[in-house]
């Protein structure tokens, strides 16, 4: 299994692809992702309307290479 998945995050009109772990919990690299997007420390990410667990991984969450996913500021 790969360690990390290309995806494109979708963020205030937005798109930019972004190689992401895939094993590792969301929470451990969306605050520094978040900050690059501008977004803030703690935003919230979606994938077809449902919002994703932070406390689990991508590759727990069906989250594979090609997924678009929405960071939302909280």
């Amino acid at each position: 299994m790969p360690e990390a998945v290309m995806v494109t995050i979708r963020y205030e009109g937005k798109e930019q692809d972004y190689s992401l772990p895939l094993m590792e919990p969301i929470e451990q690299w969306l605050p520094v992702l978040g900050k690059a997007l501008g977004a803030g420390a703690d935003p919230a990410l979606y994938q077809e309307g449902k919002e994703l667990i932070l406390s689990r991984s991508l590759a727990a969450q069906y989250i594979w290479e090609g997924a678009v996913l929405t960071a939302v500021r909280r």
